[in-house]
């Protein structure tokens, strides 16, 4: 398994973003050196739900249940497994 570590240079792109208001990715990610000095590409995933069931929860069951669409064989997916990929 790989182990996940809190990184301060992408929670800063992420707050820079959150600010903007705008419900969709940042359209930054694609652009080399804009979003991490260390990384060369960089995901996200975006997640809403009702008052009832919004939590953090159920958002990452959510991008997890796309596992069923990804091939570890082929190192792809089938359909959208994005966000499991990115989790």
């Amino acid at each position: 398994f790989i182990l996940q570590t809190w990184d301060p240079d992408l929670a800063k792109t992420a707050k820079a973003w959150a600010k903007r208001c705008q419900f969709k990715h940042n359209t930054y990610l694609k652009e080399p050196g804009q979003t991490h000095p260390r990384f060369a590409s960089v995901g996200e995933n975006i997640w809403t739900g009702s008052l009832s069931i919004f939590s953090v929860k159920e958002a990452i069951t959510s991008w997890y249940n796309e596992v069923k669409d990804y091939s570890y064989t082929a190192n792809s997916c089938r359909r959208v497994c994005g966000h499991y990929t990115q989790v």
